[in-house]
């Protein structure tokens, strides 16, 4: 089994709050954070969002 943390995924579904704003690294994260997360996490992992650490 694996464990997996991950803290706030600055995700704003309800408005317009483009990340990429900060770096261009942050294009798409959503896309990224997806693609990374189903590529790691099995049905064996277990996965702790801790939320904000600030």
């Amino acid at each position: 089994m694996s464990l997996y943390a991950i803290g706030d995924f600055h995700l704003s579904f309800t408005v317009n709050k483009p990340m990429d704003v900060f770096d261009k690294r942050w294009k798409n994260h959503v896309v990224k954070i997806e693609k990374y997360l189903k590529k790691k996490v099995t049905e064996r992992a277990a996965v702790v969002i801790t939320r904000d650490h600030s």
